[in-house]
C-alpha cells in the first residue's frame, strides 16, 4: 500500500549541492550548529555550519576560520520540544554557536569588485543564559553597542540585528564581544545580501 499526503512544509534537513564558482555572494544564510541544510517558508536556503560530513560529492563546502571561547561549542536542540516567538523560521533559533568570537565568510573572490552587503544577525536566548551587553564589529568597526538580547527579545524569542551598507571586497568579518568576559554570547544564524 502507498500512501501520498500533501505537506505545507518541507520540516526535513539535507545537504546542498552547488557547481561552478561560489563567488561573488548575492545572498547566503549560515545556521550555526543546525543538523544539515534547510529552506525557509519563502524558499530562501541556510546551510547547517559547521559542514554536514559529505561524500566526496557536489556538497557546497566552505570554511569561516571561527574562533569559539573557552567553555563554548555548538548546540542544536530538537525543534519540536522547544517554542520559539516571533518567527516563521523556530527551527533556525533552535541552534547555535556559544562562545562564537569570531568568522569569516567568503563573499568576493581577489579580483572582483567590491560590494555592499545587508548584515542580519539572528539571536535567540535558547541557553537561558544571565543577561549580558554584546558589541558587534564588523570588517574592524563597531557598528553595535550593549546589545543585550534577554532583555530586548526575552528568552525563547528570536531577535534580528540588521546591518545595511557594509563594504566588502573579499571576506566579511564578524566579531561578538561581550561585556563580560566570563559570558558566552549565542549565535544562532547569520545572513547576508548583496546591495544592488
Amino acid at each position: 500500500t502507498v500512501v501520498m499526503e500533501p505537506t505545507t512544509e518541507n520540516r526535513s534537513w539535507g545537504i546542498f549541492s552547488a557547481v561552478g564558482p561560489s563567488t561573488p555572494v548575492k545572498r547566503m544564510g549560515i545556521n550555526f550548529g543546525a543538523p544539515g541544510d534547510r529552506k525557509d517558508q519563502s524558499g530562501r536556503e541556510w546551510f547547517g555550519y559547521p559542514r554536514p560530513s559529505t561524500r566526496e560529492r557536489l556538497e557546497y563546502v566552505f570554511d569561516i576560520k571561527h574562533r569559539i571561547a573557552a567553555g563554548g561549542g555548538w548546540y542544536s536542540r530538537n525543534e519540536q520540544s522547544v517554542d520559539v516567538d516571533g518567527t516563521d523560521s523556530p527551527w533556525l533559533y533552535t541552534s547555535g554557536g556559544r562562545g562564537l568570537t569570531r568568522f569569516e565568510l567568503p563573499l568576493i573572490s581577489q579580483g572582483q569588485p567590491p560590494a555592499k552587503y545587508t548584515v542580519r544577525l539572528h539571536f535567540a536566548d535558547m541557553e537561558n543564559e544571565p543577561p549580558t551587553a554584546l558589541d558587534v564589529h564588523l570588517q574592524g568597526t563597531k557598528v553595535s553597542t550593549g546589545i543585550r538580547i534577554k532583555a530586548d527579545a526575552g528568552s525563547n524569542r528570536a531577535h534580528i540585528e540588521e546591518f545595511p551598507d557594509v563594504e566588502v571586497d573579499q571576506n566579511l568579518l564578524v566579531e561578538l564581544t561581550p561585556d563580560d568576559d566570563r559570558s558566552l554570547t549565542t549565535l544562532s544564524a547569520i545572513e547576508v545580501i548583496r546591495q544592488e
